[in-house]
């Protein structure tokens, strides 16, 4: 029985991993998507300004944060992160 049991929870397990492999880089992509235009606001609004790279990069971290939580979404650090460095290379790009 207990064998039973434990192959059971092993392929639930694995079933799980195998749909968070496929659903995280698209609620990446959503998440990137819903906060592409303000962090692209947030990032140009320290053009100008006396801050060092570092502050402005953590001033727009905590920005983006704030309206990602005022919109109830939850992103990692490692998102947030990824969705200033994008927002600094569109940018740079665009210039």
């Amino acid at each position: 029985m207990w064998n039973w049991i434990v192959s059971l929870w092993n392929k639930a397990v694995k079933v799980f991993k195998e749909f968070m492999a496929i659903a995280l880089p698209i609620v990446s992509q959503i998440v990137i998507a819903e906060l592409k235009d303000f962090a692209v606001d947030v990032v140009t609004s320290f053009d100008g300004t006396t801050l060092t790279i570092d502050e402005k990069r953590k001033a727009a971290f905590n920005a983006i944060k704030a309206e990602a939580i005022s919109r109830g979404i939850s992103v990692s650090t490692s998102l947030l992160n990824t969705l200033v460095e994008l927002a600094v290379q569109y940018i740079r790009s665009s210039k």
